[in-house]
């Protein structure tokens, strides 16, 4: 994998290959733990390069470990740049706790090219997650900008945001996952705000609280736009809970669905 820290200058950038790069692969394998790339940034506790780049025409990330893996981990007020305007970008990880894409505490994803591939394998596995620990911020949040033209995610759950988190999606998005979008803690997800692109979702929007991890509210905000005849969700919408959840935590998620031109949503249970 690669994994940047030490003393460097906060204002370095490390660049990974070229638009010209035809291939990089990036492995990373572990007992306990893998992450493809990771970077700790200039706040973190071990300080390192704030921002990287990584181009090529094809890029290749993944990570597997018996127990957790992470494609791409991104912390502490770092800027991670994947792929140039023809990347076809695959990440993939594979763990008994497996991230593919992850922004956290004030850190910033940009992804770009044509295609974005995102899998993830095991027991609890999430495609594309922003988080950014705090519950009050007004600038500086977690975020993840996807604006390939095509992404594809298949895993435990598809989109997640947590504790003002903050993912767009601004192209094509194919989303195969127990829950396609799972939100919580003032956070935020938009798919779609221009209209122009094809959606497709299989799973449920899921406004979560975890009491034993995160204790955060259930509310947060999740923009859908399917405004084609070829966009499409199946699924439902809901509020997922622990027993004994403090009624000020479940406040109702905020879903704004927006369907035009034909496009379809099928909810896979009504009662």
């Amino acid at each position: 994998g690669v994994s940047e820290g030490g003393a460097a200058a906060q204002e370095a950038l490390l660049v990974i290959g070229s638009d010209g790069s035809q291939k990089v692969a990036i492995s990373a394998q572990g007992g306990q733990a893998a992450t493809g790339v990771l970077l700790t940034g200039p706040k973190g506790q071990v300080p390192g390069i704030s921002s990287a780049r990584i181009l090529g025409q094809a890029i290749t990330i993944q990570a597997k470990s018996d127990h957790s893996a992470a494609g791409v981990d991104v912390w502490d007020g770092s800027k991670l740049a994947l792929g140039g305007a023809d990347s076809a970008i695959t990440v993939t990880a594979e763990g008994e706790d497996a991230y593919g894409v992850a922004a956290q505490t004030g850190s910033t994803v940009d992804i770009n090219g044509k295609t974005l591939d995102v899998r993830g394998e095991g027991g609890s596995s999430v495609g594309i997650h922003a988080q950014n620990n705090t519950v009050d911020a007004t600038d500086g949040f977690a975020t993840v900008n996807v604006n390939s033209a095509k992404t594809v995610i298949k895993a435990g759950t598809g989109l997640s945001a947590m504790s003002q988190g903050r993912i767009y999606v601004n192209g094509d998005l194919d989303v195969d996952a127990e829950s396609a979008v799972l939100a919580r803690g003032n956070s935020l997800v938009s798919i779609n705000a221009s209209g122009k692109s094809t959606v497709k979702l299989q799973g449920d929007i899921d406004f979560n609280y975890d009491r034993k991890t995160s204790g955060t509210t259930t509310d947060a905000a999740v923009s859908i736009n399917l405004s084609n005849a070829d966009s499409f969700w199946v699924g439902n919408s809901k509020t997922s809970v622990d027993s004994g959840t403090p009624a000020a935590e479940m406040r109702t998620g905020r879903l704004n669905l927006a369907l035009s031109n034909g496009a379809s949503w099928t909810p896979t249970k009504v009662d």
